[in-house]
């Protein structure tokens, strides 16, 4: 998984921008980070747990982002 955490902050820094933000729903932000990283989750079992709780922050932090209002 350490190999991943640039990739992971990288989709991290794209997706939660301002503009991007709004474009992007919850679940095609699932779906896109699923798809890159099942090769990882197939060799792996325990990275499952820890893809999970990154799926997990992630949707905590757009869900916060996206009820803080703009000025």
């Amino acid at each position: 998984m350490p190999k991943f955490a640039p990739l992971i902050l990288l989709l991290y820094m794209l997706t939660f921008s301002d503009s991007l933000t709004k474009m992007v729903p919850s679940l095609i932000f699932k779906i896109v980070l699923f798809s890159i990283f099942s090769p990882l989750i197939l060799l792996n079992s325990r990275a499952v747990s820890k893809l999970s709780k990154v799926l997990l922050i992630m949707e905590i932090l757009l869900k916060s982002e996206a009820a803080t209002p703009t000025l």
